[in-house]
């Protein structure tokens, strides 16, 4: 039996939608919980925890794509999924705490790393491409689901002959061939439905991303870069200001080898990491300016970008820790300016 497993071509589509939903849906409860006083539903003896919803909509969600065909079933499994993921995983703080404790500040942080792994995971499937004629042939045979369904479109259609073109360059013999040849014969003779008319919601967001690119292709990296190298200065001497204020925490570092304790130290701990990690970021931000102001901004631009993956993927977590969900804008800032800037690079790297 052959073991070997082939990639989907829209794995990472789903892969985001399950992310997606899944960070709106434990935003959403977290903040429901926050304003309403942290209700419970319990009748008697019996508590109904939100974990027990999330796995029943995740079981929901695998049952959909287990039971049903085509694109739109896989993509409401991935919605269905993500709510239930997100649910569930919210709750992760009664399981890795002593005292089942959901509002256990050391959670966060295991949250914030699966969800930077899903966006990861997410990254590489959406930049692998199709390298060899069986994948190739699922995806031909994946796109014939639209045909089933009745829902393929003229645009669908020459991208669909596109691939059966290059499925029959890619493989010169062999079954796969055979049946390339034969579904091209039979996709030629389809009749298709009008390409949809994208929404007005569709509409402005492509607009607003051509006006996007062109600006930001007017030069005005300069700013991105200031205005972010500016809020993270300012952050950062803000926190620094609000830890010399804290008397307690002054006093656990005086004290800190009198009875030496990990767990009991685990504040310390965290903010000695998040400043030397916030150390890194702002030392490769100063290196990134330094390249940039000499003109050499394919090299100024990468460590920017370093420093910022540094901020993403190790200082955010620790931040996450002392500030909880609060620091959803300024993470949610940092990607944006990481990816901005991935494009900038394309651009000027030529």
């Amino acid at each position: 039996m052959n073991l070997r497993m082939t990639k989907r071509e829209d794995a990472s589509e789903l892969i985001l939608t399950v992310l997606i939903w899944s960070v709106a849906s434990l935003l959403v409860m977290r903040l429901w919980l926050t304003v309403t006083g942290n209700p419970k539903v319990a009748i008697g003896d019996w508590h109904i925890a939100h974990v027990t919803e999330g796995g029943m909509l995740m079981l929901t969600g695998m049952m959909i794509n287990l039971i049903f065909h085509g694109n739109k079933s896989r993509k409401m499994s991935a919605v269905v999924f993500g709510v239930g993921f997100g649910l569930f995983i919210d709750e992760i703080g009664k399981f890795v705490s002593r005292d089942n404790d959901y509002w256990f500040r050391p959670a966060i942080i295991l949250i914030y790393v699966t969800f930077i792994v899903l966006f990861m995971i997410y990254r590489k499937l959406n930049k692998s491409n199709l390298k060899d004629s069986k994948t190739l042939l699922y995806c031909v045979l994946t796109k014939l689901e639209e045909v089933a369904e009745g829902d393929l479109e003229t645009e669908e259609k020459k991208q669909l002959l596109k691939k059966i073109d290059t499925l029959i360059k890619m493989d010169g013999k062999g079954n796969s061939l055979t049946l390339a040849l034969e579904l091209r014969k039979v996709v030629e003779k389809m009749e298709t439905k009008k390409d949809r008319e994208k929404g007005k919601l569709y509409w402005w967001w492509d607009k607003t991303k051509i006006f996007s690119y062109k600006v930001f292709k007017r030069k005005l990296v300069k700013y991105l870069l200031a205005g972010y190298s500016v809020y993270f200065a300012i952050d950062k001497f803000i926190e620094g200001v609000e830890f010399l204020n804290s008397p307690e925490k002054i006093k656990g570092i005086v004290n800190f080898y009198s009875n030496y304790d990990f767990f009991g130290k685990t504040d310390l701990y965290m903010a000695g990491f998040k400043m030397i990690f916030d150390t890194i970021s702002g030392g490769l931000f100063l290196l990134g300016w330094y390249y940039f102001l000499k003109k050499k901004r394919v090299r100024g631009v990468t460590y920017f970008r370093w420093g910022l993956l540094v901020n993403i993927l190790l200082a955010s977590v620790f931040k996450f820790y002392f500030e909880q969900f609060s620091g959803v804008f300024g993470l949610a800032l940092a990607m944006g300016v990481f990816t901005l800037l991935g494009e900038y690079r394309k651009e000027i790297a030529g």
